[in-house]
């Protein structure tokens, strides 16, 4: 688990509400009277993707006196407007991130926020806080009022990153978290030979290459092995960089693009004093020095469609910053125009007074003209600012990485193949996921457009299912966030997409490769597995639901819904339990279930139908009977996302008559009802 403090960009004027729109994902203004939802928001597995593409799963208020995020953060706003002594920042940002695959309960969750919270001082203070989905990292945002609900203290917590590690590594062993190294023993973590975690997260952010990492990567070790500072000048001009003093310590930039950066920031030996202590006083570079190409940014990750994508970039950026600039010296000049045209106005008015009137009337005349005059540049001082504001806004490039995204999400392989290739741990992700035997270089990058995917920095296509599961289209698999049929099955017809028919790896829980084996037949996709058993399984399957087709005198692409497996036939017992297997399922039931799943794809609401089968042995939910245009008759039988369809005999559904909706029923993998502590037939 990692916790760290989001520093704000603006640091004197307040940001909450901003920031708390952004955390809860609200619609509407900056205004929190203007959102169009709050309250919803709790646990809302369904909300749009907000601007960085996540999804809120849970909103919390914390000392509010208010479950609403919009009341929250008007109180919060009116509890900062009440210090008026303080102009720093009034609100601190928190966030607080665990490794893919690690979801701890919400109530966890929250224990962890307040455990938190309380290391660094604020466990009193307002806060709103919410979970954030649909990323490879589970993490949660924070926005805590710095000013102390009663004594209206603004509050800086001093070293809170570090009491913020020591919080992590002692809720990490009390809850049995993934330990991670928070660097937290010894002096001298952090202070290593590469660029700070602020440059490299200014990296991860945006795509290109800083000037601090260009410095290290180039001139870094030449500048260690350096004897005096003739030679440190040496180095770096070799590079076409400069190093000379600024304030109290020293910067390193090139001079021909005017970037700097403070040395210490390229390596913690480059500080003033480190460089003091070995070299003596700064000396300035001796003799004539040919100046050589320096810094030019370009992509941290190198891809062979880069250099052209880059390139465009680079192009519609400096056209973007043109366009900005010729508006806002359009509303430059057009202001210069207009304030001179109020100059004239008001000065021939003057002159007019003085030909006219003399005496109290001038004297009030006079005072009119100049309140007109001030009135008059002040409506245009505002329509200015208005305007730029307008310009601004409209004239925002996007970073590299967002960029690619963008281009990724129009449908741009190269795009999304330099976003992929941007991934270069070769990690293996947690969870559920599917990848392709063979050739690598087989593998396609396709993007479903009516899915609505979300294309993410590293490369990874996330499709948002209608039960609420995540799948996520990876550089060389394809991984699903939670075992359900819809994701699992979207999963599948995914992997034929991208994988070319090649024999399949199934890889994570039992559950998920027997449903993979199991839905992989029902449905007569064109997929093998590699795995001998999961492959003899799916053709035993393909097999027996040819036979029932042919029985049952239907088309065999219409035995999806036939998914109860294939156990030799047993007749009614003495109790009247149907414990056979499929081919005793009438034609009338598939049809009838074929059309409640043609209806949920109009109304979402409604659950996926399917047969009941034996790995669905164990508890479920009644939901009712239903009666078939043959006669014969069902129990409907809800578990997960999934409605379950059993066929009964007449005997077991009239004692199913006297259950009420919502009772919990247990079946073993026989498909008779038994008790939770006995086992017979209810």
């Amino acid at each position: 688990m990692i916790a760290k403090r989001i520093e704000s960009r603006q640091r004197t004027a307040s940001n909450v509400a901003r920031l708390t729109r952004y955390i809860v994902n609200a619609k509407g203004g900056i205004d929190p009277r203007n959102w169009e939802r709050t309250a919803d928001y709790v646990l809302d597995l369904h909300a749009d993707p907000n601007e960085k593409g996540e999804k809120v799963s849970g909103v919390r208020v914390t000392n509010c006196h208010t479950d609403d995020p919009a009341d929250a953060t008007c109180l919060i706003l009116a509890t900062q407007a009440r210090n008026t002594r303080s102009g720093k920042e009034k609100t601190y940002h928190l966030v607080f991130s665990f490794p893919p695959g690690e979801h701890p309960s919400l109530n966890v969750l929250h224990e962890i926020e307040d455990a938190l919270c309380e290391s660094i001082g604020y466990a009193d203070h307002q806060r709103v806080s919410a979970v954030h989905i649909d990323t490879d990292h589970l993490h949660v945002h924070v926005a805590i009022n710095k000013v102390h609900p009663i004594g209206l203290q603004n509050i800086e917590p001093y070293y809170d990153q570090k009491r913020l590690m020591q919080a992590c590594e002692q809720l990490e062993i009390k809850y049995g978290l993934e330990r991670t190294n928070h660097g937290i023993k010894g002096k001298e973590v952090g202070r290593g030979s590469g660029v700070t975690s602020r440059i490299k997260s200014i990296e991860d952010q945006s795509g290109i290459e800083t000037l601090a990492t260009y410095i290290t990567k180039n001139a870094g070790r030449k500048l260690s092995e350096a004897k005096d500072w003739q030679s440190v000048h040496a180095a770096l001009f070799e590079y076409g960089l400069l190093m000379k003093p600024r304030g109290t310590g020293l910067i390193i930039g090139d001079v021909r693009s005017n970037l700097w950066v403070r040395a210490s920031q390229c390596q913690r030996d480059f500080s003033m004093k480190n460089m003091t202590d070995r070299f003596g006083p700064y000396e300035v570079p001796k003799g004539q020095w040919k100046q050589k190409p320096g810094y030019v940014s370009r992509p941290v990750h190198h891809h062979p469609s880069s250099a052209n994508l880059f390139s465009q970039y680079q192009r519609e950026k400096q056209l973007c910053l043109l366009t900005r600039k010729k508006e806002l010296e359009k509303i430059r000049t057009d202001s210069a125009a207009y304030l001179l045209q109020l100059r004239h106005w008001k000065n021939h008015q003057q002159v007019m007074l003085k030909l006219g009137n003399k005496g109290v009337i001038r004297k009030m005349m006079g005072a009119d003209i100049r309140r007109q005059a001030v009135l008059a540049r002040k409506n245009h001082q505002a329509s200015n600012q208005r305007k730029r504001k307008q310009v601004l806004s409209n004239a925002v490039m996007p970073s590299w990485s967002d960029w690619l995204m963008q281009k990724a999400m129009a449908g741009d392989r190269d795009a999304l193949e330099v976003l992929r290739s941007r991934e270069n741990r070769e990690r293996r992700f947690r969870g559920d996921l599917l990848r392709a035997a063979g050739d690598f270089n087989l593998t396609k990058s396709i993007l479903l457009k009516a899915f609505n995917p979300a294309v993410r920095k590293d490369g990874t296509v996330s499709y948002r299912t209608a039960d609420g599961g995540t799948v996520m289209d990876r550089k060389d698999h394809i991984q699903t966030g939670k075992v359900s049929t819809v994701t699992t099955l979207f999963a599948l017809t995914l992997a034929v997409e991208k994988f070319g028919g090649r024999a399949l790896i199934v890889e994570g829980t039992k559950d998920f490769c027997e449903k993979v084996s199991e839905l992989a037949a029902i449905h007569r996709l064109n997929i093998t597995f590699v795995d001998p058993v999961m492959e003899q399984h799916r053709q035993q399957r393909v097999t027996a639901f040819e036979r029932v087709a042919t029985i049952n005198k239907i088309p065999v692409n219409q035995v999806a819904v036939l998914n109860k497996p294939d156990y030799p036939k047993v007749p009614e017992d003495k109790d009247g339990v149907l414990t056979g297997n499929q081919d005793q399922v009438s034609g009338a039931v598939i049809e009838w279930i074929q059309k409640r799943n043609v209806l949920k794809d109009r109304q979402h609401s409604l659950e996926y139908h399917r047969l009941w089968m034996v790995t669905d042995a164990g508890k479920a939910i009644y939901q009712g009977r239903r009666k078939m245009m043959d006669g014969s008759e069902v129990l409907l039988l809800k578990k997960g996302n999934d409605m379950l369809v059993k066929p009964c005999s007449s005997r077991v559904v009239a004692k199913a008559s006297r259950w009420k909706i919502g009772r919990s029923v247990f079946i073993d993998r026989q498909g008779r009802f038994i008790g939770k502590s006995k086992e017979i037939e209810i």
